[in-house]
């Protein structure tokens, strides 16, 4: 990587007043003004946290209640919400850059998308009381059948509205924050969305088996009160005119005139979209370097709790042993190596006794403290020495610690590790790359390429997600070969950033990078 002088642009104005003044587009803020809207933004993004940080394990724990085979819950989980984004999220991007409202181009997309998530978690809260009206009238039916068709129902419904807001909610912020502040915005986004999973993983994740109900219920009404509430609140600047659809050629020949009358009808956005995203061999380029970066933690993530489920019923969580003698350790390093009080404190807070799931929330969250303080500063360096650069060193972290980690879990000591050392290095990663596509891709079609990007994930995830789940079915369940894939992948990241460095720095590289426009 270029060892280059991070840039010093001017990053704000001053007005008649002699006050700063920052500006995205026609918007312009005071620093007062910039504090309200990170306000109003940051608020948003507590819910839209503890909304995506909830809904993935907690359906794990519930699929695993009611005795969902692997496939099943990858199939669920993954491939038809995959394939829904794949269709949704095109569509809505495309449209939302080209909308011109009296509300702007994305707060009515969030209006329409936020009663739906409310509604689908909500729905998911209720499913207990549906599997019992229809065992009325259908008493021979499984219980494990239809809870696993009501969660999977509402869960899908849930997809619907949960693509649409997670594409417009990011283009909504590249057209409000001021570009010099994305990097320490992420951090503080990071640090909101740190404090949903430090509260869902060390005070909820144990009380999903019993009380998911409850949970899901609270989640669908303050998710839906605080979306309307930013609607209400924020304000979008005036946008260019859409860009012109292209001329469309006449062709000669039976095949020219049937592709001119798909470019004249209704096709005709669907073939611009795959004409200006695809077509762009930089771009391309672009995707390729992104869509490796973001697939490295998909194993671990996917299949973390599975892991730390049939650690416990292996016996492996029982062997605690390590552990008390490194706490005993730490305690006698500190001076209170007798103190049994503190260490039952410790353990307590820890949750070294906690069967595997429980353990593996405590440890969740005790890392994303750590994590926590490190965002803003996290975001400060990549605001500084650009996120490209930033994330690629952690990804060379990534791959020597999930090579090391891959093979030592044999205790309840060992597995703490091993996810700790995986959250703190993503969550750095995350972190200083939330900023990443915000700073790749044009603000004219910020959400359309930001769905291209996704759509050709979403191709590798419909393959990839379901054969990882067979191949653990293949072996036993073995989930330790989830750090050799996430190893694997980081490597294949490096290998492609590398050839993609000399396109990049055509644009401008890390000090100077202007995204080209088509």
């Amino acid at each position: 990587m270029s060892a280059e002088t991070p840039a010093t642009k001017p990053s704000y104005e001053l007005n008649e007043h002699g006050q700063k003044i920052w500006r995205n587009g026609t918007l312009t803020y005071t620093l007062g003004g910039l504090i309200v809207l990170f306000a109003i933004l940051l608020g948003g993004d507590l819910v839209f946290a503890m909304r995506n940080r909830s809904i993935q394990p907690s359906m794990q724990i519930l699929f695993k209640v009611f005795n969902s085979p692997t496939w099943y819950y990858g199939l669920i989980a993954v491939s038809i919400p995959t394939a829904m984004g794949m269709l949704i999220a095109p569509v809505v991007s495309f449209w939302s850059d080209r909308h011109r409202s009296r509300w702007g181009r994305r707060i009515p997309f969030l209006l329409v998308s936020t009663p739906i998530v409310s509604a689908a978690m909500i729905g998911i809260g209720c499913s207990t009381m549906a599997v019992n009206f229809i065992q009325q009238f259908f008493p021979d039916l499984s219980t494990n059948v239809l809870m696993l068709a009501t969660l999977s129902i509402t869960w899908l419904f849930f997809d619907v509205g949960a693509i649409v807001s997670g594409v417009i909610f990011m283009a909504l912020i590249k057209d409000v924050v001021p570009e010099c502040f994305f990097g320490r915005f992420m951090g503080l986004f990071r640090m909101v969305g740190l404090v949903a999973g430090i509260i869902y993983n060390y005070w909820i994740i144990g009380l999903v088996k019993v009380h998911y109900m409850y949970i899901f219920w609270s989640l669908g009404i303050i998710y839906g009160v605080a979306f309307f509430l930013i609607c209400l609140l924020i304000r979008e600047g005036k946008y260019p005119p859409p860009p012109s659809p292209p001329p469309v050629p006449e062709r000669a020949g039976r095949f020219g005139v049937l592709l001119t009358n798909l470019e004249k009808g209704p096709f005709g956005p669907m073939l611009v979209y795959a004409k200006e995203s695809f077509g762009s061999s930089y771009y391309v380029k672009v995707f390729l370097v992104l869509i490796p970066l973001g697939l490295m933690f998909v194993p671990i993530n996917a299949f973390i709790i599975f892991y730390a489920d049939d650690l416990t019923a292996q016996g492996v969580m029982d062997n605690t042993a390590s552990f008390e003698r490194a706490l005993w350790a730490m305690l006698s390093f500190c001076g209170a190596g007798e103190n049994q009080v503190l260490f039952n404190r410790i353990a307590n807070v820890i949750g070294m006794y906690d069967d595997g799931i429980g353990f593996f929330g405590k440890c969740s969250a005790l890392t994303f403290v750590v994590s926590f303080f490190l965002a803003y500063p996290l975001g400060a360096l990549a605001d500084r020495y650009h996120p490209l650069r930033c994330c690629l060193v952690v990804t060379v972290l990534a791959v020597i610690t999930y090579g090391v980690v891959a093979h030592i879990i044999d205790s309840k000591l060992t597995f703490a590790i091993a996810v700790v050392a995986h959250n703190l290095i993503s969550g750095v990663y995350w972190t200083v790359g939330m900023s990443l596509n915000l700073r790749l891709f044009p603000q004219a079609r910020y959400a359309q390429f930001t769905s291209a990007a996704g759509l050709l994930d979403s191709v590798f995830m419909l393959a990839f997600f379901p054969l990882m789940a067979y191949f653990f079915d293949l072996i036993g369940k073995d989930y330790s070969y989830s750090f050799y894939m996430g190893m694997g992948i980081g490597i294949f990241s490096l290998v492609a950033a590398f050839f993609f460095m000399p396109h990049f720095k055509k644009h401008g590289g890390y000090n100077n990078y202007v995204a080209p426009e088509l």
